[in-house]
């Protein structure tokens, strides 16, 4: 089959467009060029010498062009997937910190609250004592209250 760059595909699986009729290898009139990219020019018997050497440049130059773009495009892949890899990390760092504040802040309160919770009860078993010790106290008021009476109304 002769091809000439997009229709069809060739063993590599590369897609081919065919060639026209008037572009063959049985009319020896017409000048055919192929790049290294194996996409092929046909052009008739009238081909200036200057034309065909301008379209050869240029198409080389379209090629080189794209190899640079290409590279380029490659380089800014890299960078853009390192500078990723470096945020990422960062992130990690980051995360990992602040897991182990959070850790070390969830500890710290538990052992405060802890703290708290014992206050909290001998302050309650302290007002028990003093709540005991003050209706011990007004007991012997009014036991000393009822005897002063006793003794006023026996007198």
């Amino acid at each position: 089959m002769k091809t000439f760059g997009g229709e069809g595909r060739d063993k590599s699986g590369e897609e081919k467009r065919r060639l026209s009729p008037s572009c063959s290898t049985q009319n020896p009139k017409r000048v055919k060029i192929v790049d290294k990219a194996g996409c092929q020019l046909c052009m008739g018997h009238a081909v200036d010498k200057d034309l065909l050497s301008l379209v050869q440049r240029e198409v080389k130059g379209i090629i080189t062009d794209l190899t640079l773009h290409d590279a380029r495009l490659d380089e800014v892949e890299e960078k853009f997937k390192v500078e990723e890899e470096t945020r990422r990390e960062e992130i990690e760092r980051i995360l990992a910190r602040l897991m182990s504040a959070e850790k070390t802040l969830s500890e710290d309160l538990s052992r405060r609250v802890q703290r708290v919770e014992e206050r909290l009860a001998a302050t309650n078993n302290n007002v028990a004592k003093l709540e005991q010790g003050f209706a011990i106290r007004e007991i012997a008021k009014w036991k000393n209250y009822s005897m002063v009476l006793l003794r006023q109304m026996t007198n």
